[in-house]
């Protein structure tokens, strides 16, 4: 076993600028995870604001949905409902939000679409008619979810109006059935920022410690001495496993202080550490690609901020993937850290998606179907650089 601990002494050299980037990384990670906690805590905090509704469908959703907006607004009465006067009211600043319930929308419920069924008049320069437009938003996505998990639509209505009026977010049923709290949604934004910080410290901790056994002349020593190639590449691949695990486990361990066992180690929690899982393996298999190829301290610290930067901005780490444009949306398709958001997203109720387990495992297996072929690319680059440098 002289490769594998001739790798994990040189690991341990590497272990102070390790720990550095998981102490900045960590505190940053901390950091957001803990603002965008709060923030989805706050963000339907209850305002009054001053709503007109226009019924059209006189069916029980719809008498739900005025209900439940008017129990959290001042509902306000207009003598006429024609275009004119609804302008003049938004203009005189007499109402924040106009909503039209029109008929067949009780039909519609269940669509994905059936947000845009429904027309909203609001100003554009009053943050009132955007916040409740999101209470329509969050209350719709309840009902419909409610609904997916088996209840009728009376149930649905009840149970979502009764959750969403005490100030819980059921914009997505969790695993577990229970009700979203703090620990999970900080667990939920701690996972979702861990991709950059893994990306990172792989390129940067364990990248230069392959290039060392790349090196032309400890090659050819390794080479002639007695020890197999078989077993070279398996040693080296056993350290790698070892530093790989060690780091991944640093950020569980940390979850595990902040968060507790019970959020962790809940369905939610350990689903969210298998698809971290398929982030380390991605993480692994891109570190092996670029270690093929001799670069430089400073080349190898550009392309692990380029890479880590480019997947976290492109695929809904940094930005929502809602705020981003169709045509990153189209790139971040073939992105596996677009998967990994948008099943974080999923399992911490923070998505208006619907989760199943089907869904659930066809995410897992398109992150894990990202390692593949890059591990695969990597092989070849790998045997193609070796011949390189024997010819």
């Amino acid at each position: 076993m002289q490769v594998f601990k001739t790798f994990l002494k040189i690991a341990k050299k590497k272990f102070p600028s390790v720990l550095l980037y998981y102490i900045i990384f960590t505190v940053i990670v901390i950091a957001m995870s803990k603002i965008g906690a709060s923030d989805h805590e706050t963000s339907f905090t209850a305002t009054k604001a001053d709503i007109y509704i226009i019924d059209e469908d006189d069916s029980t959703a719809s008498h739900a949905l005025s209900d439940y907006l008017s129990s959290m607004h001042n509902p306000v009465t207009l003598k006429d409902t024609d275009t004119m006067t609804l302008q003049d009211a938004l203009y005189y600043q007499n109402v924040d939000y106009i909503l039209t319930i029109p008929e067949g929308f009780e039909e519609q419920l269940t669509d994905s679409d059936a947000r845009d069924f429904l027309p909203v008049s609001m100003r554009k320069d009053n943050s009132n008619g955007y916040f409740v437009d999101q209470q329509v938003t969050e209350y719709l996505s309840s009902v419909r979810l409610f609904m997916a998990g088996g209840f009728s639509l009376s149930e649905a209505i009840t149970k979502s109006s009764e959750s969403l009026s005490k100030g819980n977010d059921t914009t997505v049923l969790n695993l577990e059935e229970k009700e979203t709290d703090g620990a999970q949604i900080g667990l939920t934004y701690f996972f979702q920022y861990l991709p950059y910080v893994l990306i990172n410290m792989l390129l940067l901790g364990m990248t230069p410690i392959l290039m060392t056994f790349n090196q032309k002349d400890l090659g050819a020593r390794i080479s002639c001495s007695s020890l197999s190639l078989k077993s070279r590449n398996a040693q080296i691949t056993l350290g790698c496993i070892v530093f790989s695990l060690f780091v991944w486990l640093l950020f569980i361990l940390t979850a595990l202080f902040i968060y507790g066992p019970d959020t962790l180690f809940s369905i939610n929690g350990l689903h969210s550490l298998l698809n971290s899982a398929m982030v380390l393996l991605f993480s692994i298999a891109l570190t092996l690609l670029v270690s093929t190829f001799s670069l430089k301290q400073q080349s190898l610290s550009m392309i692990a901020n380029v890479a880590s930067l480019g997947l976290c901005f492109l695929s809904g780490i940094f930005v929502p993937q809602y705020l981003l444009g169709k045509g990153v949306l189209a790139v971040a398709h073939f992105l596996p850290t677009y998967w990994y958001i948008r099943l974080n997203s999923m399992l911490g109720g923070i998505s208006d998606e619907i989760l199943t387990t089907a869904k659930y495992w066809r995410f897992i297996g398109i992150q894990f179907g990202f390692f593949v072929a890059i591990f695969c690319i990597y092989l070849v680059s790998s045997k193609y650089q070796k011949r390189s440098r024997n010819a």
